[in-house]
């Protein structure tokens, strides 16, 4: 017999994030600073500990410079040197998350 599967809020990380949000970025630099603030405003209100792994793949518009100028103490970014695509982008993302879910 099995144990019953638990609850993602019962699952406690060693690093202490419970949730992960992997953000794809290509040439977004309009909007990516928006979508970080916001994104970390509603986790900040839900009270969830977490953080934003921001991918920027190989974007030639500025996008990682706007990355790094946000506030956001939950972003962490990996940069890519060229386009891989966005599945890979989110894989690469998700191997750099250190959230329980």
């Amino acid at each position: 017999m099995t144990a019953p599967l638990q609850a993602a809020t019962d699952v406690i990380s060693p690093s202490g994030v419970d949730l992960s949000v992997i953000l794809p970025v290509y040439n977004e630099q309009q909007s990516v600073g928006e979508v970080v603030e916001a994104v970390a405003d509603v986790l900040r209100e839900a009270r969830v500990a977490f953080e934003i792994v921001a991918v920027d793949d190989g974007s030639t518009d500025g996008s990682a410079d706007t990355l790094r100028r946000c506030v956001a103490a939950e972003l962490r970014i990996k940069t890519h040197p060229y386009n891989i695509g966005n599945g890979a982008a989110i894989k690469s993302g998700i191997r750099e998350s250190r959230g329980a879910s």
